[in-house]
Order: structure tokens, then C-alpha cells, then sequence
């Protein structure tokens, strides 16, 4: 009976008194501290917050803006349904640079995102996982965001042997021109990826100057999906003067390849001495790689070292896919507006482009790139690596994406609309405001050089509201920007405060403010308490109503909106008077037996 009694009531308090775990905030600047505890006033060192006491599954790591110097390896994994989620402060751009090693990487963290960082200069990868050789299995289900991997040693990201990766909205260069001992580098780099073209996707970036020194020559590609892979996406990407190809498949089957531009790739002259000499613009190693979903919608321009290369090259898969349009050695593209300034957007009237695209798995939305987050400058030789290739001639603008709100304002999707256009671009599409994400949507930067409205932050249970990010300086000129994505609902917390507007500029819009995530959901209502047993002569139990959970308006954060539940006691089965009322009679009721 004593037993029984504490059982219950042990029970009975774990229900009344428990409560979920939170998901948390946390800041990191140039000047954090270890020590510190991690807000805005007091902000950790990125080394604390990738470490096992700092940011855990579910939480988010905002990182201010600034240089930070360093490698830095990140060790805790989230889950599939909590990501750890490591983010730009809005309108900010965190860089960090190093000399030696991978820029941020990990050989065993997993269900962990990257959005709005930029990483540079060092010898091994900007971004990776762990490399396990080609037999192995290392962590996946990583998300690289809004990133910049320029002038790493190798490969500007590299994933290896693992599912579960997305690389969107990113800039990519300059990698590769390291140590001739190393290489096999692309700007990305998949090899070895398992889980076919829906667990592995490459969508939305640019990848240029990208580049192979070793004495193979056999790299030195936009994007490869390589070796022995199972399949990715390749969608809306931009890929320019690479020393390989635009996009290399090499012994891999199952890629997924629509709307991609590529223009004047395969310039490295040491080509000539590899394999393949003349690597065109997408390039099909093998029979097997011609086993693709789908090889649709692309738009290529070949040039090459020798002005004669073809735009398509190897096991072409048959009938030379479906919609796509190529042109050869050099050849005139009427249809783009200036690609020598970054500029694919399409010609009006482009007859052989517009409309021209099967919809079939085509995206929703277009690459939008804006061109003036490239500059036409030579990058600087970087210490420890070669001298920069004399067919490298663009440069990442850092201060245009600063004074832009990062780098989300460099991508300005619109709507595909109808029937498709061929590339990765859509001819007078309607703004894209997006879809609600896992992270809350970010605000679409204005025109010229307008500042991207920030991102709400995640509300808690209880917590306070997400943080309105304030709109930029309006630029001078400039197209209008693009607004924010609805991001969605924060669980319970208050709703965050407007952000303010930013000074007017001359002649130019102003940015957006971003947009506040939708509502969370209310609790629901506990269910009607039993009626307790009688007793011997005692009264009937008393019946009670649940609690029901507590209704909150969230703002944008990173996860779902849900409104806060009451205790699963409260609101589940029977409702807590009765249950009390029931443990009251218990020892009645077992004294009655003993009696009988």
C-alpha cells in the first residue's frame, strides 16, 4: 500500500511539476568571452558556442559581425526534429579566416546549419564534414545557407560519404589554388553522397574561379558530384570561369540537373593535360553518369581555354536531355542581358529561352543573383597558397554585401511562372516572398545598396518575443528588393518589436523590413476529469475540467508555431482534482477489501 501510494504520488508531482526543455538564444562577437553568459550584453566566443557546453539541439547561435580568426570545429549534433542552427546577425556578415585547416567542420556533428557566415583562406576546405576515405560513413545532414567559401586551399565545401545535405543561396570561389600535393578540388564538392537527388540538393548559388593544381588536372569544377554518389540535385545554380567544368559528374548516378547557367568555364589551360582536356560546361564522365532524373532546362555557353570547347561533353545522356540549350566554342548569347558583368538575367524577347522550359521538376522560383556582389577585380594572392591563375578576374565584393544586409541580400528570387524559362533565370517573374522555414524567413534586401530587413527571432514558451530587424540605408538606385520570407510561428513567445526604418538614400528604395512569423497555436483543451470511485460511504469522486494550454502569438522562429500546453496531467485523461480525489479514497477502498 505504501509502495502503491508513492508510486502515485511521485507520479502525481512529476505531472504537476515538470515542464519541456526550451530551445534558447545565444550571442557571439569579436569580443565575446567563454565565460560569459551568452546574451547580447555578454556574448560567448564562437569557440564556446560550437563547444559541449554551448549550444545544444534546438537552440540558435547569432553571430555578430566581424573578423574571427581560427578554424573552428563544431562537436554537439542536434536532431531531426531541433537543429542547432549557427546564423549571421541580421544585416551583419561574420568572417572567418584562417591559415591552416578546414574553416568550420566537424567529423561527427550532425543536424547542424550555417546561414549568413563567410569563410576564407584556409589550406584545407571552407566548409566540410569529416573525410573518411571512399568506403566509410561520415556525419551528415548539414545545411549551408547564405555562405561564402572564397580562397580555401581545397575545396570551398567539400561533403563526404553521407545524406542529408543542403548548400542554398551561397557564393563560392577561389578555391582549389593551395598546394599541388592536395587538390582534387571544386568549389563544391560532393563525393561518395548516398541517398539519391531528394536527400542531397544544391540549389540557388554561384560557384566561379574555382580551380585544379595538381598534376591531374581533373577538377577545378563549379559543382562535381563525384565518385561513386547515389545521386543530388543541381537546381538554379550560376557557375562562371571555373578551370573545369560548370558541373562535372564523375562516375556517379542519379543527378538531378535543371535550370542551371553556365558560361565560359573550362579555362585552365593545364585542362589540356587532364582529364577530360576540354571539360565544357556540364560534362558526363561515364555511361553511368548519364543516368540521371532529369538533365532539363540548362543553359550553357562554352568557350574554354581554346575557345572550342563544346558545352556538353562525355556520355551526354540521350537525346541530349530534355529543353536545355547550349552553345559552343565561344559562340554569341544574345539572350543574356551582360554576363561579362554578372548579369544573366534574360533579354526580352529571347525567343529561344523564354518559355522554352518543361515544368517537369523544374524549382518554384528563380536563381534572382545580384551581379554587383562581384566585382570585375583580380582577388589578392593569399599567403600559403599560389599565385591567383591569370584567368581569374572577379572578386567577391565584401563591402557591397556588408552594406546590403549580408549575404541573403545578394539573392532576389522571383516566381517561375507559366511555362518555364531555360537557366536560372525566369523573364519578368513575380517577386518570391518564399515559404515559411525551419529558421524563420529572412527579410529581402532593397534596392542599390539597401540594407535586407533582419530576421525575427525565435519566440519561447515563455520567452520573450523575436528582435525586429531594422532596414538598411536606401541605395542609390538599384532594382527594388525582394521581401522577406514568412517565417514560422514562434512557440508562445510575445511578438518581437518592429523593426525601424533606415534613412533614405539618394534616389534609392529602401529596404525591406522583415516580416513577422505567423502566429503559433493555441494549447488545447485538457479533457474533463473522471469521476472518482466511491467509497465504502464516501461521496462520488469529483469530476474536473483539464487546463487547457495557454494560447501564445509567436513570432518568426525555428521552429513550428504551437501555442504552450498545459501539463500532459492537466490536459490528457482525467483532470487533476479527480485524480487527487482518487488517490484520497485509495486507502478507503483497499481497507474495504481487507475486511471482505
Amino acid at each position: 500500500m505504501k509502495k502503491c501510494l508513492a508510486w502515485l504520488s511521485a507520479a502525481l508531482c512529476s505531472c504537476l511539476w515538470a515542464a519541456p526543455a526550451q530551445a534558447a538564444d545565444y550571442y557571439v562577437a569579436t569580443n565575446g568571452s567563454a565565460s560569459a553568459a551568452g546574451t547580447m550584453a555578454a556574448p560567448w566566443t564562437m569557440a564556446k558556442a560550437v563547444g559541449s557546453t554551448g549550444a545544444g539541439p534546438g537552440d540558435t547561435v547569432w553571430i555578430r559581425g566581424g573578423t574571427y580568426n581560427g578554424a573552428v570545429n563544431f562537436t554537439r549534433s542536434g536532431n531531426s526534429g531541433a537543429w542547432i542552427t549557427f546564423r549571421a546577425y541580421q544585416g551583419e556578415l561574420p568572417i572567418f579566416q584562417g591559415t591552416t585547416g578546414s574553416g568550420i567542420s566537424s567529423s561527427s556533428a550532425q543536424y547542424v546549419k550555417f546561414i549568413g557566415i563567410a569563410v576564407r583562406n584556409f589550406t584545407s576546405s571552407g566548409f566540410g564534414n569529416g573525410w573518411v576515405n571512399d568506403t566509410g560513413t561520415s556525419n551528415g545532414n548539414l545545411q549551408f545557407i547564405n555562405c561564402i567559401a572564397d580562397n580555401n586551399g581545397i575545396n570551398g565545401i567539400a561533403f563526404y560519404n553521407a545524406s542529408g545535405l543542403l548548400i542554398e543561396n551561397s557564393i563560392i570561389a577561389h578555391n582549389g589554388n593551395g598546394s599541388p600535393s592536395q587538390s582534387w578540388s571544386s568549389g563544391v564538392n560532393l563525393f561518395h553522397v548516398t541517398g539519391g537527388a531528394t536527400a542531397n540538393i544544391v540549389r540557388g548559388n554561384v560557384s566561379f574561379e574555382n580551380v585544379d593544381i595538381s598534376a591531374h588536372h581533373s577538377d577545378g569544377s563549379g559543382y562535381i558530384l563525384d565518385q561513386m554518389s547515389d545521386g543530388a540535385t543541381f537546381a538554379n545554380n550560376i557557375g562562371f570561369h571555373n578551370g573545369g567544368s560548370c558541373i562535372r559528374l564523375t562516375n556517379s548516378s542519379g543527378a538531378l540537373l535543371i535550370n542551371n547557367t553556365c558560361w565560359h568555364d573550362g579555362l585552365d589551360p593545364n585542362d589540356a593535360m587532364g582529364a577530360p582536356a576540354n571539360p565544357g560546361e556540364i560534362y558526363f564522365s561515364s555511361s553511368v553518369t548519364a543516368n540521371v532524373v532529369a538533365f532539363a532546362n540548362n543553359l550553357g555557353a562554352a568557350s574554354g581555354y581554346n575557345n572550342t570547347q563544346t558545352a556538353w561533353g562525355g556520355s551526354v545522356p540521350s537525346g541530349g536531355g530534355t529543353s536545355n540549350l547550349a552553345v559552343s566554342a565561344n559562340g554569341a548569347t544574345p539572350f543574356w542581358v551582360n554576363p561579362a558583368g554578372i548579369d544573366f538575367h534574360l533579354v526580352a524577347g529571347s525567343t529561344t529561352v523564354i518559355d522554352k522550359g518543361t515544368a517537369t521538376n523544374a524549382p518554384t522560383i528563380d536563381n534572382g543573383f545580384d551581379g554587383k556582389c562581384i566585382t570585375m577585380t583580380p582577388p589578392a594572392m593569399v599567403s600559403g597558397q599560389q599565385a591567383p591563375p591569370a584567368w581569374w578576374t572577379y572578386s567577391i565584393d565584401y563591402t557591397y554585401i556588408m552594406n546590403n544586409g549580408g549575404v541573403a541580400g545578394c539573392f532576389r528570387a522571383v516566381n517561375r511562372t507559366g511555362t518555364p524559362d531555360i537557366g536560372a533565370f525566369e523573364y519578368g517573374g513575380t517577386v518570391a516572398t518564399g515559404t515559411a522555414g525551419t529558421g524563420g524567413g529572412t527579410a529581402g534586401a532593397g534596392g542599390g545598396t539597401a540594407g535586407a530587413g533582419g530576421t525575427t527571432g525565435a519566440g519561447g514558451t515563455t520567452g520573450t518575443g523575436g528582435r525586429g530587424g531594422t532596414t538598411g540605408t536606401a541605395g542609390t538606385g538599384g532594382r527594388a528588393g525582394a521581401a522577406g520570407t514568412t517565417g514560422a510561428g514562434g512557440r508562445g513567445g510575445t511578438t518581437g518589436a518592429a523593426g525601424t526604418s533606415g534613412a533614405a538614400g539618394t534616389s534609392g528604395a529602401a529596404g525591406t523590413s522583415g516580416t513577422t512569423g505567423a502566429a503559433g497555436t493555441s494549447g488545447t483543451t485538457g479533457a474533463a476529469g473522471t469521476t472518482g470511485a466511491s467509497g465504502t460511504t464516501g461521496a462520488a469522486g469529483d469530476g474536473a475540467q483539464g487546463t487547457g494550454g495557454s494560447s501564445a502569438t509567436g513570432s518568426a522562429g525555428s521552429g513550428p508555431g504551437e501555442g504552450s500546453s498545459g501539463c500532459a496531467c492537466q490536459t490528457g485523461g482525467g483532470g487533476t482534482t479527480g485524480f487527487i480525489a482518487a488517490l484520497m479514497f485509495a486507502p478507503m477502498l483497499l481497507r474495504r477489501r481487507r475486511r471482505g
